[in-house]
């Protein structure tokens, strides 16, 4: 067994041994690879170098040459004869049965390259359809499509799907043809390998790299990163939408080396790069995570993946230009030669062709321009990314910052998010950080940089850690007294954890996937991936599994749920939904404008939703159903401005001028009817206070961690928020002074909540956190008990200390985990269901009901009871149009 695949990826490919006569081996021939290759040096050699430069398929001819080199070098010395043949028979039937002709050309690039490489020569080969044409003239963004055959004298496709004469062809014939990069064979390299020949794999670097992405950090306190020790501190800075949304985040580990656009120590988007270290190609993500990708010898990469970030495909040429496509988000970055071995961020574009392009002067990023038209401006001084202007359409400071006198970043002044200080020891650990408010964090480290204790000005996040080198094991002690134990592997991973009431959880991973997790009871859930690094099975504790399947592209077109209920998804050529069907085969269809903007939804009932946008691709007018337009209008920072009802009435939105608050900026409304509402916010952008419509006015205040700490009616009444030490909410107090309470366990498991009157209600827990118990005031106990999917399959009253059962009830559910019955000694509830999981049938103690659905929507549109039948129509939009009642409407 070979490692190998016919693009030159690493692969596999089997030789079969079994009775009768033994395999016909052919060898690969000395030189081959290379003598492509070399023709075209030798032919080019020829000419002078001015003629050289101005020759426009050298590149394309050299690049070929290349290509074909890579994918004979990946095959192995020797191939059984019959593979070859088997091509051979495979492709002639093909073209018999009218095979798709992408399915054509992979089978006939496949079978050319192996003869070209252990059989060279003149031959006759089955010749190009006309289907096979006419695909790689729509799939190619260049007139010259690759040759089919041989290196060296035959026939010149190129040439003749290029609209060449016969004497161009016959001269094609004598110079050899040319391999242009055109997609027609990068399509028929991604193409699934004929079945029982070869096992398809990428170019794949097992684990090499440095860093976690943050979504895999257990964090807790401030947060403080319990796998490696880190302060955490990840912040939005700025979001655009548009057809490709344009978004700024700064992320700090107190741990980590990393820099970028905000000096040492803060990683961000905009700073991913490609850096060449012994050997390798090193891509730095925006959270300061690396990778490592060996560099090829050609320098070339050919959607290598490294399978601790396996989305990620890196391709292009090292002296030239190299990408980045992001299998999840769907969108290419492109890196361009900064300097010396450092490639830097210089464009992002998904698959519509929306694009970001970011401008550098001296390495400093100065200008960011979208596609959709506007424009953005980075101002530095001495290196130091001082703020960040919208400049087109209309002129806005997004950002402003100030650094301190080692260069660390601190002040950060947002026009959408936070207004944050840092403050740093010398070697640019954050010793604190505070908000324009109450919120101010001291941290200490040790020598390491990892966090030993955390605590705010108002008692909150009282917390320490103590890390356990040999063992690899942090102890968080939680300002509330609790104690937690996270033992974790060389990547900070966490392996297995125990809280403070000693319930045990163990995580498996391989590399940075998620292979399993068991909880405190035992039950595992684990995690199955595809060779693309994709999920493929989530294997749940009950016995079902969900499963996964995706297009080359890694999105996502088949989910099979439990029962065999599957959802398919299909995409266009630009990755946009075109239809979603449910397993009961219903359908929505979508269309998208060039730029990717939905134009036009489909249900499978018929009603059709459209939508229409301005030049900033923001939504400007929907037509529903029913044919209501509605228009509205939005500033380029996405902020609604103004509605119009399909009746033609308008509300208007005015917004602050100093802010643009996630939680809103809307100083004013004024709606339709002539009624006015008034709103501001403070310093944190929070709501501060409200006016109705009719002057009335509610205040709110707010503490540290921006925690609600009282509302003020209109009347003057006030309540009162109060909070545990880790900002979890214990007490809500009334103008009267009563206070309703909250009391949680060492774990932050609610266990009793006492009213405003004194009554108090408590909950007891099981290992996995399920509520086993509710005791209520008069001292009746609810009993529960579970099944292995957390559903309840009894419950019991006692009352006190007593064991005696007062009253019972059980709850079945069928191998869908759908309720089928509910049982006591006062009824029994029985439920039926249809394919697609809705309520056909209900019966009470004997008495049934029945329900019709209509097919195509999910609406009642008859219920029959004891022989009464009701009927329902509906409209396009859901709404009842039509009530009758057997023959009486």
């Amino acid at each position: 067994m070979t490692s190998f695949t016919p693009n030159g990826t690493l692969g596999q490919i089997c030789t079969l041994v079994g009775a009768g006569k033994p395999l016909k081996m052919l060898t690969k021939q000395p030189g081959i690879c290379e003598a492509y290759l070399k023709s075209v040096f030798k032919e080019y050699d020829k000419k002078n170098l001015l003629q050289q430069m101005g020759d426009k398929d050298y590149q394309a001819d050299e690049q070929a040459g290349r290509s074909f080199r890579n994918q004979c070098e990946a095959l192995p010395d020797q191939m059984p004869e019959q593979i070859l043949d088997d091509l051979r028979t495979q492709l002639n039937d093909y073209i018999d049965r009218n095979v798709p002709p992408q399915e054509i050309y992979r089978i006939r690039h496949l079978h050319n390259l192996y003869e070209n490489v252990y059989r060279p020569g003149p031959r006759l080969d089955a010749p190009i359809t006309d289907a096979e044409q006419q695909w790689l003239l729509q799939s190619s963004n260049t007139l010259v499509i690759a040759l089919l055959g041989p290196p060296f004298n035959l026939p010149a496709l190129a040439t003749v799907i290029a609209g060449g004469t016969p004497q161009q062809v016959s001269g094609a014939l004598e110079t050899g043809a040319l391999l242009s990069n055109m997609t027609g064979i990068a399509a028929a390299f991604h193409q699934k390998p004929t079945p029982g020949l070869f096992v398809k794999q990428k170019i794949e670097i097992q684990g090499k790299g440095s860093g976690k992405s943050n979504n895999l950090s257990l964090c807790r306190g401030d947060p403080v990163d319990v796998g490696t020790g880190s302060l955490l501190q990840q912040l939005s800075v700025l979001t655009l939408p548009g057809s490709l949304p344009l978004t700024l985040s700064r992320a700090y580990r107190s741990c980590a080396g990393h820099g970028g656009v905000f000096g040492p120590k803060w990683t961000d988007e905009w700073s991913a790069s490609l850096t060449v270290h012994d050997g390798d190609l090193h891509f730095t993500d925006g959270e300061g995570v690396v990778l490592y990708y060996p560099i090829p010898q050609d320098g070339i990469f050919h959607d290598a993946l490294n399978s601790r970030q396996a989305h990620f495909r890196l391709a292009g040429d090292i002296h030239r230009e190299l990408t980045v496509f992001d299998r999840r988000s769907q969108q290419t970055r492109v890196f361009s030669a900064s300097c010396s071995e450092t490639y830097l961020l210089s464009a992002i574009y998904d698959r519509s062709g929306n694009r970001i392009d970011f401008i550098r002067t001296d390495s400093l990023l100065t200008d960011i321009r979208h596609s959709d038209g506007y424009t953005l401006a980075l101002d530095w001084q001495n290196q130091q990314l001082m703020s960040i202007d919208l400049v087109t359409p209309q002129h806005q400071r997004l950002v402003t910052c100030h650094y301190d006198s080692n260069g660390f970043l601190a002040e950060c002044d947002t026009f959408q998010f936070s207004h944050l200080w840092h403050e740093y020891s010398p070697e640019g650990y954050m010793t604190r950080w505070r908000d324009t408010d109450k919120t101010c964090v001291d941290i200490v480290y040790d020598a390491q940089g990892r966090v030993l204790s955390t605590l705010s000005t108002e008692g909150y996040y009282s917390d320490h850690f103590v890390y356990n080198d040999e063992e690899k094991c942090t102890t968080y002690q939680d300002a509330e007294g609790g104690e937690s134990h996270y033992w974790y592997d060389e990547d900070g991973l966490v392996t297995r954890s125990t809280d403070p009431l000693g319930r045990e959880e163990i995580s498996i991973w391989d590399n940075t996937r998620l292979l399993s997790r068991t909880d405190a009871l035992g039950r595992t859930t684990e995690y199955r991936y595809n060779e693309e690094g994709d999920i493929r099975q989530v294997a749940l504790p009950g016995g079902h599994s969900l499963r996964y399947e995706y297009n080359d592209a890694g999105q996502l077109t088949q989910l099979t749920a439990p029962g065999n209920q599957v959802w398919l998804w299909a995409y266009d050529d630009h990755g946009s939904m075109v239809s979603l069907t449910d397993p009961q085969g219903r359908s929505q269809q979508f269309s998208y404008s060039e730029q990717g903007n939905l134009l036009q939804r489909i249900t499978p009932g018929g009603a059709t939703w459209h939508w229409d946008y301005n030049a900033l691709h923001q939504v400007r007018q929907t037509t529903a159903p029913d044919g209501g337009v509605t228009h509205t209008e939005q500033d380029i920072l996405g902020r609604l401005l103004s509605v119009k009802d399909p009746l033609g009435f308008t509300t208007q939105f005015r917004h602050s001028k100093k802010h643009a608050g996630p939680q809103g900026s809307v100083e004013e409304i004024n709606r339709p009817d002539g009624v006015r509402e008034l709103m501001r916010h403070n310093s944190e952008k929070l709501p501060e206070s409200v006016a109705d419509g009719e002057g009335k006015t509610t205040r709110y205040e707010y503490g540290a961690f921006d925690l609600l700490t009282a509302v003020i009616r209109p009347d003057g009444e006030r309540l009162e928020c109060r909070y545990d030490k880790l900002t979890r909410l214990t007490d809500i107090i009334n103008a009267e002074g009563e206070s309703y309470h909250l009391t949680y366990d060492k774990a932050g498991q609610l266990i009793a909540e006492t009213d405003f009157t004194g009554r108090t209600l408590r909950y007891e827990y099981d290992a996995a956190g399920r509520c086993i118990c509710t005791i209520f005031p008069d001292g009746t106990h609810l009993n529960r008990r579970y099944n292995v999917t957390d559903q309840v399959t009894d419950e019991e009253v006692t009352q006190g200390d007593s064991t005696r059962v007062l009253s019972a009830t059980t709850f079945r559910y069928d191998s869908l985990y759908r309720l089928v019955e509910a049982k006591n000694d006062d009824a029994t509830v029985i439920y039926e269901y249809d394919e697609a999981g809705r309520i056909t049938a209900e019966t009470l103690n004997g008495r049934r009901t029945e329900y019709t659905w209509e097919k195509e929507r999910d609406y009642i549109s008859q219920r029959t009871t004891e022989g009464l039948t009701e009927y329902f129509t509906r409209g396009f939009m859901g709404e009842l149009e039509q009530w009758q009642l057997d023959s009486h409407a």
